[in-house]
């Protein structure tokens, strides 16, 4: 099977048909008794899957199904803290404790593990705080949601091991996201890659857009040919999205569509456009992100000029300002900012 290979498959109310079709198109997945593996999804938001921000419980309850009902396993499923999401909380909410009733599958905050120092030459880290659960596994599945993205455009497979990090605040990282998303999809290099698109995200997301149906998933081993085929449906170009275009540039993953073999539904079938990030703002928040590289005073104009994206972006979203407080864009802005610039952080 070609290892650029990505399936594409119509999801209703059978999810379980449609994890083993897509598998089945791909070359299937082997696993072996005994082996430890770790499935990611992204709980970024609080918010239900049909919301469009967070993985869809019955796509990772399928993925367990289908591993245990081909071996004997253990099965951790892993997220990490926020600033403003607890995992405990949000495996509560979003309906994946319910996962722990079958005695071989774990959830594990990341977040709350012991850590051991990996020294890495990557692109930007040169050591790495491993979490306990990810430092010993077998096989690493990916599983994603189809989303825009206020600073890259778009979220899928390649950008969701950004949840492998550990640390809480994860924030200081965004200006070095291009190198930092390399270095983790490197040593967390994923096995299997899913992407739910049942409900997607379009406009200011990942967690403020609004909810765009597209009733799919995709399923692949390379997980920028899974995201520039997502993009591809969403109508985004794949090489303006930053992360998978460094990527690509490097030497990792495919995005040419003439040379990635789409099975399934047909592209043109499933095809959606998204409603994309707005310009203004994303320009704006790029740039700021660009200066936000060096050291101050030019690190606090990048924020400045990130925090005024963030202004264009609510101006664009009434989702997002209703999620703080019903505040204007340009009341919204000056809050972020007054807490960015005093904290020197980043506030998105």
């Amino acid at each position: 099977m070609n290892a650029n290979t990505v399936a594409i498959v119509k999801a209703k109310k059978d999810i379980q048909s449609a994890i083993n079709q897509g598998l089945d198109l791909i070359g299937g997945f082997e696993v072996k008794n005994g082996e430890k593996i770790v499935m990611k999804p992204n709980l970024a938001d609080r918010s239900p899957p049909e919301a469009g921000a967070t993985t869809d419980v019955r796509i990772v309850k399928a993925l367990v199904d289908y591993i245990l009902g081909k071996a004997k396993c253990s099965i951790s499923i892993v997220e990490a803290d926020s600033p403003w999401r607890n995992c405990r909380g949000l495996f509560g909410k979003l309906g994946y404790r319910n996962l722990e009733n079958t005695p071989s599958v774990r959830l594990a905050n990341l977040s709350s593990e012991e850590t051991t120092t990996t020294h890495f030459q990557g692109k930007f880290f040169k050591e790495f705080q491993v979490p306990k659960t990810l430092s010993n596994y077998d096989l690493f599945i990916t599983v994603a949601k189809l989303k825009t993205s206020i600073m890259q455009r778009m979220s899928g497979a390649y950008k969701n091991q950004f949840g492998c990090l550990a640390e809480k605040e994860r924030r200081p990282f965004h200006p070095f996201l291009n190198e930092a998303l390399f270095d983790l999809n490197t040593l967390f290099k994923p096995d299997l890659c899913v992407v739910d698109g049942i409900v997607g995200m379009e406009g200011c997301g990942p967690t403020d857009g609004t909810p765009k149906p597209v009733g799919v998933i995709l399923l692949g081993k390379d997980p920028v040919a899974v995201d520039a085929v997502s993009c591809h449906i969403m109508d985004i170009d794949p090489f303006k999205v930053p992360h998978l275009k460094y990527a690509f540039e490097n030497g990792v993953g495919e995005m040419r569509l003439e040379n990635i073999q789409i099975l399934g539904e047909p592209l043109e079938n499933v095809r959606t456009p998204f409603v994309p990030v707005p310009e203004n703002a994303y320009s704006w928040m790029s740039r700021g992100l660009k200066f936000g590289k060096y050291f101050p005073p030019i690190r606090n104009m990048g924020i400045l000029m990130f925090t005024w994206g963030n202004y264009k972006a609510g101006e664009k979203s009434l989702v997002r300002r209703r999620r703080h407080g019903g505040k204007s864009g340009r009341s919204l802005a000056w809050s972020f900012f007054k807490k960015a610039f005093w904290t020197r952080r980043w506030n998105v």
